[in-house]
């Protein structure tokens, strides 16, 4: 049950994240750059029949679309998604729940739409792909 109020949180924040102040009106400003134009410059495509493993996933999806803001010293909303370890084994976030999609907060983002919240959303195949993923109990190899 902790895991599903984890989860709903989750979505509750990530909603949020797009909400800016304006200081001399006090109103919220929802600003969405899902459809911004910004260049995916070397971005590999997901090959048909790629092995699900983490390996694939970090080079064809995270590694494109996401760790320019969940890395580095201050990742956003603390998660780093540079390794196997920092996603599985988050110390607050139930980011992928091995065999379980539903209750995993990184398939639950992707698959609304909520995030990537700059750039272009993942592909149908890109999001089934992380579902599997998860489903087979994430191997890393």
């Amino acid at each position: 049950m902790n895991k599903l109020y984890i989860t709903l949180y989750l979505l509750i924040v990530f909603n949020f994240a797009s909400c800016m102040y304006d200081n001399d009106k006090s109103v919220a400003i929802i600003t969405d750059y899902r459809n911004a134009d910004i260049p995916n410059q070397n971005i590999q495509k997901l090959p048909a029949g790629a092995k699900h493993n983490f390996n694939n996933l970090y080079k064809y999806i995270l590694k494109p679309k996401c760790v320019s803001c969940h890395s580095g010293n201050e990742p956003d909303d603390d998660i780093d998604l540079t390794s196997y370890d920092n996603i599985l084994n988050h110390p607050y976030y139930y980011l992928v729940v091995a065999g379980s999609p539903l209750e995993s907060s990184l398939y639950l983002s992707v698959s609304s739409d909520d995030m990537p919240f700059e750039g272009t959303p993942l592909t149908d195949q890109e999001k089934k792909f992380i579902k599997k993923w998860i489903e087979l109990n994430a191997p890393q190899k």
